[in-house]
């Protein structure tokens, strides 16, 4: 998955929300994804119904790597299609 479809953002689309979570830029994170094994920056994912919150894509396998959701109940964060995720 070298490209994106008209669709699709990378996972710069989702630094706002993000930042409100993670003190550290998050973008710069480093993610292993559990499916593939694919190491890349959490920038270089593919971001998904930004409206809502995130969905972040594996740019190589296009597995879910990283749900986050922000709701008048707080952020929620879920990052089990992540095998590790690394702060640079």
């Amino acid at each position: 998955m070298d490209t994106l479809d008209a669709n699709e953002l990378d996972g710069n689309a989702a630094a706002g929300l993000l930042a409100s979570v993670f003190v550290l830029d998050a973008t710069r994170a480093r993610i292993v994804c559990a499916a593939c094994g694919h190491d890349a920056a959490l920038a270089e994912q593919r971001a998904f119904a930004l409206e809502l919150g995130a969905v972040l894509r594996c740019p190589n396998c296009a597995d879910i790597t990283v749900r986050i959701a922000s709701t008048r109940h707080g952020v929620f964060i879920d990052m089990r299609g992540a095998q590790v995720v690394h702060f640079v």
